[in-house]
C-alpha cells in the first residue's frame, strides 16, 4: 500500500472549484490532496501540476495522458478529449473541495476515498510551522 503524506502548511482545501497546484505568493504554492499525491507519489513534476483543475488536464499536446498519472483517476470517455475524472476522483475532488465541511470530515473522506486506490493517507499539522 503507497502512502500519502498531507501537510496541511501546502493543502489547499475547503475552497470551491479548486486546482492541482495553484502560488499563493511569495514563491509559495498550495495542492489540493490529488495534486500532492501526484507529485509526492506519483512524481509527476511539480510545474506539470500548475494551474491545472484534475488529473486528466495532464494531457501532452498530442492528446497522451501524462505516464505518471495512475489509471485509477481517469476514465476513458471516448469523447473528443477522451477522458474525464473517474468516480473515485471526483469524489476525492468533491471532498477537497467542498467549501462547508468540518475538517475532520473531510479528511476521513479523503482517507477513505484513497484507500480506495490502497492509498493510505496520513496528515501532517504543520501550519504555520517555517
Amino acid at each position: 500500500m503507497e502512502t500519502l503524506v498531507i501537510r496541511t502548511s501546502e493543502w489547499q482545501r475547503g475552497e470551491g472549484a479548486g486546482v492541482l497546484r495553484k502560488s499563493v505568493g511569495g514563491g509559495k504554492y498550495r495542492h489540493c490532496c490529488v495534486g500532492i499525491y501526484l507529485r509526492d507519489v506519483c512524481g509527476v513534476p511539480k510545474n506539470d501540476l500548475e494551474n491545472r483543475c484534475t488529473a486528466e488536464a495532464l494531457m501532452s499536446p498530442m492528446g497522451f495522458l501524462h505516464p505518471k498519472v495512475p489509471k485509477w483517476l481517469v476514465k476513458d470517455t471516448s469523447k473528443l478529449n477522451g477522458l474525464e475524472a473517474s468516480k473515485l476522483a471526483a469524489w476525492l475532488y468533491n471532498a477537497n473541495d467542498v467549501t462547508k465541511i468540518p475538517e475532520k470530515a473531510r479528511r476521513t473522506r479523503i482517507k477513505k476515498h484513497f484507500a480506495k486506490a490502497g492509498v493510505r493517507v496520513k496528515f501532517v499539522d504543520d501550519e504555520g510551522v517555517k
